[in-house]
């Protein structure tokens, strides 16, 4: 998760310092999501504002183009940059760069169903481990 802006944004290339973060509202989810009240919390413990939200919705990932026609900032995984024709960038603030992992357990892999042994074995190809 980084925060993502038009490519066209004043903050394009440039790391932020808390006066200039602050110059920009921001596209978010509601405050009771967990990734919106880690970016607060990151924010205000390296001494930036918290962000203040000009639209909220729980589903970003739409509102990508909003985000490329505005000067809004947001915060979106990675992935959600590679779209919209390149017209969405990372500002970078290592600050808040939060990194997100997920997995699974089981017992052995002859216990799991075709399904999931499918989802294992592209997993496999993908991340090797």
């Amino acid at each position: 998760m980084v925060i993502a802006a038009s490519r066209h944004h004043p903050l394009a290339n440039i790391h932020p310092t808390p006066e200039q973060l602050d110059e920009y509202n921001w596209l978010l989810p509601s405050d009771n999501v967990a990734t919106r009240q880690w970016l607060e919390q990151r924010l205000r413990s390296g001494g930036y504002a918290a962000p203040r939200a000009q639209m909220e919705s729980n589903t970003l990932s739409p509102l990508r183009a909003v985000l490329a026609q505005t000067q809004l900032l947001s915060f979106l995984s990675r992935r959600l940059l590679k779209g919209e024709g390149g017209e969405l960038i990372e500002i970078p603030l290592p600050l808040v760069m939060m990194p997100r992992t997920f997995g699974w357990q089981f017992r052995s892999l002859s216990e799991l169903s075709p399904a999931s042994r499918l989802l294992v074995d592209l997993a496999e190809k993908r991340w090797p481990w």
